[in-house]
């Protein structure tokens, strides 16, 4: 069943009465969803741009962790 979330977002409410936000499954020009972080829900075009670029930088930055870890457990392993 389908309700108004506080924001006027679409959102679904459980038999429990608790609603949940959901983002638009198809690409669209407004802003408001969710990104990553609860509080990272940017409405400007200038906030998507700037949240896209510090998601990029996050993905980049967590496989560039990963990789300096396996290089680590490799070098920690033939001590």
């Amino acid at each position: 069943m389908s309700s108004l979330g506080d924001d006027g977002g679409s959102g679904t409410t459980s038999s429990s009465g608790v609603t949940y936000d959901q983002m638009i499954p198809y690409f669209h020009k407004g802003g408001g969803d969710h990104l990553f972080f609860k509080p990272w829900a940017p409405s400007s075009p200038g906030a998507i741009a700037g949240a896209s670029f510090a998601l990029v930088f996050l993905a980049i930055l967590e496989r560039f962790v990963n990789g300096v870890r396996g290089r680590l457990e490799g070098y920690w392993a033939s001590r």
